[in-house]
């Protein structure tokens, strides 16, 4: 098998640094809109802290939740035809303790990497197409049509796949779990390609989002992880990636 960067349009490349936490502002200093972030805040819920920092002479996003939750995302542009494959780095420092996303009274993660697929009236029901308008009056744009978070659970098995209860045309993959690896710095390879088709039964709309989530509200508890460079590839050998 044989996998090499593609490289993706300048625009989306920029706001993909900017979510990945690798461009921007030097150690300590808040991601700013202006460099690519937007943050998701839910009504009634602290938000976790976000803040790009220095660490071996690069710039990561560290992420610290108490009792909190906020998705903080980037817009992007992309083909999973061309480029299916997503790699990126994370560090879990702190995992909320009782989390299990199985359980929506727990569905608290050390981190999550979220891609988003472009919403298309076509694909929604008349009925919900409102509740997309009313939300682009609100947030300036439309949110994706469906999503795949990769999680790093608390306690969730490995290889659990399953819709979220609240938001059933969002996929959770569960690539890391508990302790194993805690505090060290992981890279993560996923073919979403065909994460997507195995779970919507079709390829899904091209990519319109990236995200990142650290969260413990549900638990009332505490989390940290750090995210790396996030990017996606190329593959000249589909069929020896599995979802």
């Amino acid at each position: 098998m044989s996998r090499r960067p593609r490289p993706l349009p300048a625009a989306a490349a920029l706001v993909l640094a900017a979510a990945a936490g690798v461009s921007g502002g030097g150690g300590g200093e808040a991601p700013r809109p202006g460099e690519g972030w937007r943050e998701l805040r839910f009504a009634g819920v602290p938000a976790t802290s976000y803040r790009n920092v220095a660490e071996d002479g690069r710039t990561v996003l560290l992420a610290a939740a108490e009792g909190s939750a906020s998705l903080l995302y980037a817009r992007v542009a992309g083909s999973l035809e061309a480029t299916p494959v997503l790699r990126w780095h994370w560090r879990v420092d702190r995992l909320p303790a009782g989390g299990d996303v199985r359980r929506r009274a727990a569905d608290d993660a050390g981190a999550r990497v979220y891609v988003g697929f472009r919403y298309r009236p076509a694909l929604v029901p008349f009925g919900q197409r409102l509740a997309y308008w009313l939300a682009r009056m609100k947030q300036g744009e439309y949110p994706p049509y469906s999503g795949i978070a990769y999680v790093w659970a608390a306690s969730t098995p490995v290889g659990t796949r399953l819709l979220h209860p609240d938001y059933p045309r969002l996929l959770l993959v569960v690539v890391r779990s508990g302790s194993d690896r805690l505090g060290t710095w992981v890279e993560e390879e996923r073919d979403v390609l065909a994460d997507a088709v195995a779970a919507f039964g079709a390829p899904p709309p091209p990519i319109s989002h990236l995200g990142v989530m650290t969260d413990a509200d549900d638990t009332r508890s505490s989390a940290a992880a750090r995210y790396g460079e996030i990017r996606f590839e190329e593959t000249e050998c589909r069929a020896g990636l599995t979802p």
